[in-house]
């Protein structure tokens, strides 16, 4: 509470502290600042506005010269994507291909040429796995295509198919004839897939030919448009042209054509890239597009934005700029505007942060062409001293005031976690109060009824039912002595006057004594109860309040019985891996406890959910008895237990000495 009074006054204070006089040259220094960055904004959002308006007063071909620098489209009246082209390496044709009509004996020569493709494959009817194409087949399947070859209907499928045969015989002089027929007699014709017969001659000639020149030819028909297929055909028919040449020698002169071509594949691809890109965008682009430039963010690259407008044709035109080229027009506009050398203007997203060492003067938006950007002045200078004095002031100033706040607002948060702790420890205790009652009430109850069952003689001249009214009476009063002992440990305990007795004990014999006085509180109900102890524990030493222990341990085994489930219950004795310890587990079979309660099961009065909706009765102050007189007696408790597994609770204590 003082440090928050003491916050509050130094804020107060520091409040009515002021620099007028300093303050009014800092203001001033800043509109000044404030000025020149509108003036580049103002400067910048022009530049911007003729690029466009230089791409809608130009012609598409002109448009073509600039589209790489600036990435340029345009898109038709209809809302259909113009520049860059989806397709920039296919040829483009508006006329459907000439049709081929079947000759004679068509069908005949179909199924010679499937009987040939079986033959050339392999295929066998006898097993479901390939064959092997042997010499005679090879023979067989030539044969057959060679019957064929001369048919307008059949001759390219036969080309094709004996050009395969001639590779696959090492015969590469004959497959690339073959092709180079191919591409001849059927270069207006394509494939049942709709693949020019010209463009399958050309890729089959780059792949035999032992020379250059075939897969630079390729190269350079792809990106000549000079094939109707599909763009993403021809750039794998151009990726393998390239992949050909680099397993060539290659002279000067084609390899400076190969990496011309290989620019003008990377310029198409980008281009397919982009188009593919902007469609999804056209809706978009089209219902707000206006005579007045727009922008948006590109939605595949945050640093990139789109500047589109309508030109008097009806079409949009438009350019994607990054934001280092818009700080570079940003530059430009500052130097036209006679900035000081210091500052620097940056194009920026609203609210990005700064991470250098310079320092924000000035902040200009940059209007409704890029509302999602800002043209910013950053010091990159050390400026006059008084201005470097005064900035230093403020900034002390805004320390100590944001120290104070944040102390205040510790202040609170302490204040706010301390009375919410203070009020779970009251429902706690409130909780404590009422189950104490309850496990007080209920021992009593039984003693009352029994003792005036005695007292009336119910049992009458039955001494077997006397002596077992009696043994109710004595259990029940030794189930009361040990919740009192409980309560008195823990009432010590918070007191800080629990003392602990200090008496030389074998550890089995201790573990022994608590099992057979837990038997015995419970009269042989519950699950059954193993003891293990290892023979090199037998003789094991430990110097503890032998009472404490027993008490520990009773605690244990009652969570086991309780919790634990039908499984039997384990206790076992044995040396610890640490050095001068020994152990003692209680282990059972229950549904285990989550890692989430490992820690919390130990405190005072706490009891887990599933214990609290499983009805059983507890205080909560047992598991925290048991941690708090091992601790105190030099040892230390462990639990080992998942959700399903059982759960295994471990005291370890300080060996002293063995028995000879």
């Amino acid at each position: 509470m003082t440090a928050m009074l003491f916050s509050a006054a130094g804020i107060a204070y520091m409040a009515s502290v002021s620099y007028p006089d300093e303050l009014g040259i800092v203001d001033a220094r800043l509109a000044q600042h404030q000025e020149s960055a509108s003036r580049i904004g103002m400067r910048l959002r022009a530049e911007v506005g003729q690029l466009v308006d230089r791409a809608a007063s130009s012609t598409l071909h002109e448009l073509e010269e600039d589209r790489r620098d600036l990435a340029l489209f345009v898109i038709s009246k209809e809302g259909e994507l113009l520049l860059p082209s989806a397709e920039p390496l296919r040829l483009p044709s508006e006329e459907a291909q000439e049709g081929l009509l079947p000759g004679r004996g068509f069908q005949n020569r179909q199924r010679q040429l499937a009987r040939a493709a079986a033959l050339e494959r392999g295929e066998c009817t006898l097993s479901a796995e390939p064959c092997q194409v042997s010499f005679g087949q090879r023979r067989a399947a030539a044969a057959l295509y060679a019957g064929v070859v001369d048919f307008p209907d059949s001759g390219a499928e036969a080309l094709l198919g004996l050009a395969r045969l001639n590779r696959a015989e090492g015969k590469n002089d004959l497959a690339a004839a073959r092709y180079q027929e191919l591409g001849e007699r059927f270069a207006g014709r394509s494939d049942p897939q709709s693949i020019p017969y010209r463009l399958l001659a050309d890729i089959g000639l780059s792949e035999v030919s032992s020379v250059a020149s075939a897969s630079l030819a390729l190269l350079r028909n792809v990106l000549g448009q000079s094939y109707d297929a599909p763009n993403s055909l021809l750039e794998v028919a151009a990726q393998s042209a390239l992949q050909s040449l680099a397993a060539h020698p290659l002279t000067q002169a084609q390899q400076h054509e190969m990496a011309i071509l290989a620019a003008e594949l990377a310029t198409a691809q980008a281009d397919t890239l982009r188009a593919k890109r902007l469609a999804t965008r056209l809706p978009e682009i089209v219902r707000s597009a206006s005579l007045e430039p727009r922008s948006m963010v590109a939605p595949w690259a945050t640093h990139k934005n789109l500047v589109y407008r309508q030109g008097e044709d009806g079409r949009i035109y438009g350019l994607m700029l990054s934001e280092l080229q818009l700080q570079d027009i940003a530059v430009q506009a500052a130097t036209a505007v006679g900035l000081h050398s210091s500052l620097v203007p940056r194009v920026q997203g609203n609210g990005t942060r700064h991470t250098g060492d310079a320092t924000r003067r000035a902040q200009a938006n940059l209007g409704p062409l890029f509302p999602h950007l800002a043209l910013v002045l950053w010091d990159q200078g050390q400026g006059d001293a008084a201005m470097a004095d005064i900035a230093e002031a403020r900034r002390r100033h805004r320390a100590i005031t944001g120290g104070l706040v944040a102390i205040l607002v510790l202040g609170l948060l302490a204040t706010i976690r301390g009375a919410a702790r203070e009020r779970e420890l009251a429902r706690l205790k409130s909780d404590f109060v009422s189950t104490v009652s309850h496990e007080l009430k209920t021992p009593l109850t039984s003693i009352r009824m029994f003792a005036e069952m005695l007292r009336e003689n119910v049992a009458g001249s039955d001494r077997k039912k006397e002596v077992h009214y009696h043994d109710i009476i004595v259990k029940e009063s030794e189930r009361l002595g040990l919740l009192i002992a409980s309560m008195l440990d823990y009432a010590q305990i918070e007191k800080g006057t629990r003392n602990y007795a200090d008496s030389r004990e074998l550890i089995a014999g201790l573990a022994r004594d608590s099992v057979e006085t837990f038997m015995r509180l419970r009269e042989g109900q519950g699950p059954e109860l193993v003891l293990k102890v290892a023979s090199e524990a037998e003789e094991l030493l430990v110097s503890v309040d032998r009472e404490v222990i027993v008490q520990c341990l009773l605690n244990l085994l009652s969570n086991a019985a309780k919790y634990g489930g039908e499984g039997e219950i384990e206790v076992s004795v044995q040396p610890s891996a640490s050095p001068g310890y020994v152990e003692v587990s209680v282990r059972d079979q229950g549904p285990g406890v989550a890692s989430s309660e490992h820690e919390k099961i130990f405190r005072e009065f706490y009891r887990a959910p599933d214990a609290v909706k499983s009805a059983i009765e507890g205080t909560g102050l047992g598991l925290a008895l048991v941690k708090r007189h091992v601790e105190a007696l030099g040892g230390n408790v462990a639990l080992e237990s998942s959700p399903g597994r059982g759960a295994t609770f471990t005291i370890r204590l300080k060996v002293i000495n063995r028995l000879s």
